[in-house]
């Protein structure tokens, strides 16, 4: 799927790429697609991948290519619903030259095994990128997640926060690089990753890392695991609100901040209620 969005061009809707896959028992698909925004456009973009038929066990061997011409702006969301039996390989890469702006936000809701290389290539100077995500892992699902903020050159700023929320005895492991190179001075990024335990036999492992060769730059990462605070259930049941409850209503309030990073309010109401659904 090639997409080409031409030099100054300029689109208040968003415009919606849906891929619908079924694959036999032991398939591997090859899904790729590549968009590119010309100079001086700005646009926004939902992608949907979804699984349809019988769940069986196969492979999704995916690409995503964006690349943003000079002084580009893009809001591109995905949202990964392949079927129960589905093992996924993903790269997805953006390419952002000087003054281009990102705004990229990734849910993974299916899928057996899911492993994401997530890259945000800054090439020019007052380039900046923010990359949201957010896993709802069930089941006995295994979540590896690769990110990679990449500055190449003078002030540019990168933003990523990535959260899950696991159940049953599903598994997170998130693995995060902040790389600035040494002509990158000035250079302002920031990664966090955040996990939320809801039962015993859910895991998570989170390693952040930097790599740093220029002075004169800001830098920071951050990282949790753990279960639900026990303060704040306990806040709620003093009000009468049963403990299950409360427990949706902080798994909600968990995820919010990624929700509300997808363009328009129909598609973050949807999610909202799958996943409270899934609760």
């Amino acid at each position: 799927m090639f997409v080409r969005i031409p030099a100054g061009f300029s689109w208040a809707e968003p415009i919606r790429l849906v891929r619908l896959l079924s694959a036999s028992p032991q398939a591997a698909l090859f899904p790729l697609t590549v968009i590119v925004v010309g100079e001086g456009s700005s646009v926004l973009l939902i992608q949907e991948d979804a699984g349809i038929g019988p769940a069986s066990a196969h492979t999704i061997n995916g690409r995503i290519e964006l690349v943003l011409e000079p002084n580009a702006s893009v809001r591109y969301c995905r949202i990964q619903r392949w079927d129960a039996g589905a093992h996924e390989f993903l790269l997805q890469r953006a390419t952002l030259q000087e003054g281009a702006q990102l705004d990229m936000v990734n849910i993974n809701i299916g899928g057996r095994v899911t492993k994401s290389h997530v890259i945000a290539n800054l090439l020019g100077p007052q380039a900046a990128s923010r990359v949201y995500g957010f896993v709802f892992g069930h089941h006995e699902q295994h979540i590896d997640f690769h990110s990679l903020q990449d500055h190449q050159a003078p002030h540019t700023f990168s933003d990523l926060l990535y959260k899950a929320a696991l159940k049953d005895a599903s598994r997170m492991i998130y693995t995060g690089l902040i790389r600035i190179a040494k002509p990158a001075k000035q250079t302002d990024a920031y990664q966090a990753n955040h996990n939320l335990l809801l039962s015993q036999q859910a895991k998570a492992e989170t390693i952040p890392m930097l790599e740093i060769l220029a002075d004169d730059v800001r830098c920071k990462h951050g990282a949790t695991v753990g279960p639900v605070d026990e303060e704040q259930l306990f806040y709620f049941m003093t009000r009468g609100i049963p403990r299950p409850a409360a427990e949706r209503l902080l798994v909600m309030g968990f995820v919010e901040p990624v929700i509300q990073q997808v363009p328009g309010e129909s598609h973050q109401q949807r999610l909202r209620q799958e996943l409270e659904s899934g609760l």
